[in-house]
């Protein structure tokens, strides 16, 4: 196992976390979740159990691509650490810490 494939999977592990939590915090301020499968899974599941089971999915499947496709995990995990920065900002506008311009 190549070890730049086993730091894309740590980043993409700790970004899945961050996400998780973000959106947690961004639905308990009352936003809401844009992602139709995730919201799908929490209408079905509950909230928790929703977001966790879309998190983990994607985890096996970044897990699954870790021998063979870098360019994969590389791009799961530039796509992530957008939407981790995307609900920080969300985050910040629904408790007043940010301004909306």
């Amino acid at each position: 196992m190549h070890f730049l494939s086993v730091v894309l999977f740590v980043l993409v592990v700790a970004l899945q976390a961050a996400d998780a939590f973000l959106t947690w915090r961004v639905l308990r301020a009352g936003g809401r979740e844009l992602n139709p499968a995730v919201r799908f899974l929490m209408d079905h599941l509950g909230t928790v159990p929703g977001l966790a089971a879309f998190k983990l999915l994607l985890v096996v499947m970044a897990w699954l691509y870790l021998r063979e496709q870098l360019l994969v995990l590389l791009a799961i995990a530039a796509l992530y650490a957008w939407v981790v920065r995307h609900n920080w900002n969300q985050l910040q506008r629904a408790t007043g810490k940010l301004s909306s311009a």
